[in-house]
């Protein structure tokens, strides 16, 4: 292992999109090439807390970023991502963001509640807000967004649920019964797979038969280590599994 020159500092995540691999860093959006890296075009030093790939069409490929303050967009030209323009109409600080199969943007506040943000067809504009304080019955508080075989889930540490585009987050009861609430995030495998995490550990979670199945349980102590306090992502490279541990690193043959 060795450092990547000019991600010093919080690095929010780190994704490949096409041919590039992108880092959000507190201090910018960077493209990592080898050890190096180099700021986005246009990204300027403001902070990068999520980024999700948006496709209007084959012809127009953008990607949306959260960060503290406001949301952007980027587009792709000739197979590099360049920063094409800040959203006009919202100004949160999202921590999670997903993008759902109506193109609706749902992110988590840094610290409670959570947004449903339909964007006009340019990208530019926000064309409706709405902001969840709560989910359920419960009180407001953190909520963690993410995606679990290509729906959008919310979590508010209780119940999980699925953001309904038409009526609202719905109850996710065949998984909430499974796993609990505590989710903090998920990480995709394959198309019945995919890992969830929890302020202890991990989960692997596969879905046959119409039912979710619990086929591992990784608890941070196996390694002799605690979960971070951030968002306990996973990667998966080639059935091998990495855990993002406070002060290292995790790795799991899956085929084991």
């Amino acid at each position: 292992f060795g450092s990547v020159a000019g991600t010093q500092g919080q690095n929010w995540h780190i994704s490949r999109f096409g041919n590039q691999i992108i880092v959000g860093n507190n201090h910018g959006t960077r493209v990592v090439s080898s050890d190096q890296s180099h700021a986005m075009p246009g990204s300027g030093k403001a902070s990068s807390t999520a980024i999700r790939r948006y496709n209007v069409s084959e012809d127009n490929d953008y990607l949306v970023e959260a960060s503290y303050f406001k949301l952007r967009v980027y587009r792709n030209i000739d197979g590099r991502w360049v920063f094409n323009n800040n959203i006009q109409g919202f100004s949160a600080p999202v921590r999670q963001l997903e993008i759902d199969n109506h193109g609706v943007l749902w992110g988590s506040n840094m610290n409670k509640g959570c947004y449903r943000i339909e964007l006009t067809a340019d990208l530019r504009r926000v064309a409706r807000l709405r902001y969840y304080p709560a989910l359920g019955k419960d009180h407001a508080s953190q909520i963690h967004v993410m995606k679990i075989r290509g729906e959008v889930v919310l979590s508010n540490g209780q119940q999980l649920f699925i953001a309904d585009d038409k009526h609202g987050p719905q109850p996710f009861t065949s998984l909430s019964r499974l796993v609990g609430g505590s989710i903090i995030s998920a990480t995709t495998v394959d198309n019945s797979r995919f890992w969830l995490t929890t302020p202890k550990g991990y989960v692997l979670i596969a879905y046959e038969n119409g039912q979710y199945r619990q086929k591992l349980n990784v608890p941070a102590r196996f390694f002799g280590m605690e979960c971070g306090d951030n968002l306990n992502n996973v990667r998966v490279f080639n059935n091998v599994a990495f855990f993002c541990l406070n002060g290292g690193v995790g790795r799991m043959d899956m085929a084991a």
